[in-house]
């Protein structure tokens, strides 16, 4: 029984093995599958969030040197984007993969401690089959020496036995020779001898029978020797089974240790081509805001062009008397109120109806609700003393950071009231400019890197450096050491200390 249990536990060690390198194989193809996917399909997305922020409406004109110039510097923006390199994301695929291969290195960890247990269930039955097999030596030890004492006995019964038939013999002798000496002899002497005989003749009875019981008792405990014997060798060759499984055992824990070596490897190459790429992100972020910046001061410089023509154009019409061809002076556009975009964080409750009530009244309101946060979210309603992720990207991000009375009081006004009773507004972002450099210990806890990034880059306007020469702090691990940098360094909480909160 315990040799087919050792043969079903090696065989879904096979097995394992074998869906594991599948699974390998599988996740290698996708991976690059999605690069080749990614690689034909971002550029054409890229350049068209491009196209759709920094293509320039021609103006109200029909001045041909204005033409030529609106036409000439969008085709130069339509190089620009052609030469941006777009940005690959490969963290959700990562963290996808990442927890496919936790779930196989959980597995194989559930083998290999079933695999585990079971051979020390059989290392317990093997000492406990040695213990008896010792037990067992002893007692044959013990039956060893009880057979030489029977022996020995029986030797002694041989030679009493021996030394009785010769005193008959030499009483029977001399019966005769008494008897034919002296035929008139006494009949008590007589008597006295033939009790004698009878004495011997019982003797010889009782020695016969303790040899018979004696041959009985040697016989059994020969049989109990070879059965012994039988057990014995049964047990070698057991013992011999088992170590060889629980070195073929040893084998696969070694093998699958070295592809899990060579997974957390492939993991790590992958991590660190994500950090470039990223990286390569905030640059090419920088660079489209920065070309976004340049179009619309050229903009506003061919706006100002256009309406000195437009005066200049007047004037002359005015003076000359053109009454009939004169252009219809522009009706001016009503500059429309900023619109309200609303987040809430920090509402704990289990059906969300305080949540709920205020939504309802942003929507009366005719405001406008959004999830998660971004650059287009003016308002965040939240407890007091609350400090989430939100609040800290609000904060960074220059949003109103208010309490929920001030949707109360504005359904009760029908209008959003003025934000300075019930909340606050930071006006600089505490990492506008400045540069962090993520130490490896950090980098580590990609969790707390993709948030870091978000806050730093995206909400806080910071940037984020690829060596610790440039950089105007470092982030580290609380267990890391500090002495190796000459930069000052931020933990996490003290990073997250620098954010004003409300």
């Amino acid at each position: 029984k315990k040799r087919t249990k050792m043969d079903a536990s090696a065989r879904k060690l096979v097995l394992l093995r074998e869906e594991f390198s599948r699974e390998r194989s599988l996740l290698c193809r996708q991976i690059e599958k999605l690069q080749g996917q990614v690689n034909n399909f971002a550029t054409q997305q890229l350049l068209d969030q491009c196209k759709n922020r920094t293509k320039m409406e021609l103006p109200l004109t029909n001045d041909p040197k204005v033409l030529q110039e609106v036409e000439t510097h969008n085709v130069g923006v339509q190089t620009e984007e052609l030469l941006i390199e777009p940005p690959v994301d490969y963290s959700h695929e990562i963290e996808r993969l990442k927890a496919h291969i936790g779930q196989l290195n959980q597995g194989a960890l559930e083998t290999e401690q079933e695999l585990i247990g079971h051979n020390n269930t059989l290392l317990a039955d093997l000492h406990q089959k040695k213990a008896e097999y010792k037990e067992q030596n002893g007692l044959v030890g013990k039956l060893q020496n009880e057979i030489s004492e029977l022996e020995e006995k029986l030797k002694v019964s041989t030679k009493a036995n021996e030394t009785l038939q010769q005193e008959q013999q030499s009483l029977l002798a001399q019966f005769v020779l008494e008897s034919s000496e002296s035929e008139g002899s006494n009949s008590q002497e007589l008597s006295s001898l033939q009790t004698k005989l009878g004495q011997a003749e019982e003797n010889l009875r009782n020695a016969k029978e303790c040899e018979d019981k004696l041959q009985s008792e040697l016989s059994q405990l020969q049989e109990t020797l070879k059965t012994l014997e039988k057990a014995a060798s049964e047990a070698k060759q057991s013992m011999q089974g088992l170590r060889e499984q629980n070195e073929q055992i040893s084998a696969e824990k070694l093998t699958l240790s070295e592809e899990n070596l060579k997974l957390s490897g492939s993991i790590s190459t992958m991590s660190e081509e994500l950090s470039k790429k990223e990286e390569t992100e905030t640059l090419l972020r920088h660079q489209v805001e920065s070309l976004t910046q340049q179009l619309r001061e050229k903009e506003q410089e061919l706006l100002e062009r256009d309406s000195s023509t437009s005066n200049s154009q007047k004037r002359s019409s005015q003076n000359r008397g053109e009454t009939t061809g004169a252009t219809p002076p522009r009706k001016r556009q009503k500059i429309n109120p900023a619109p309200v975009v609303v987040s809430f964080s920090g509402f704990k409750d289990s059906k969300n109806k305080q949540k709920r009530k205020l939504q309802a009244i942003v929507n009366k309101l005719k405001g406008k609700i959004v999830e998660e946060i971004d650059s287009s979210v003016t308002h965040l309603v939240a407890p007091p003393n609350c400090r989430t992720l939100k609040t800290l990207a609000a904060s960074l991000m220059s949003a109103w950071i208010v309490q929920p009375n001030w949707l109360v009081e504005s359904y009760k006004a029908s209008v959003f009231l003025p934000e300075e009773k019930y909340g606050q507004r930071f006006q600089e972002s505490p990492f506008l400019q400045k540069r962090f450099f993520l130490a490896p210990g950090f980098s580590r806890d990609a969790v707390r890197v993709k948030v870091c990034k978000e806050l730093l880059v995206q909400h806080g306007k910071g940037i984020l450096e690829i060596s610790n020469k440039n950089a105007d702090y470092i982030v580290v691990s609380s267990s890391e050491s500090k002495s190796q940098y000459t930069k000052p360094c931020l933990t996490w909480l003290q990073l997250i200390d620098m954010i004003p909160v409300p």
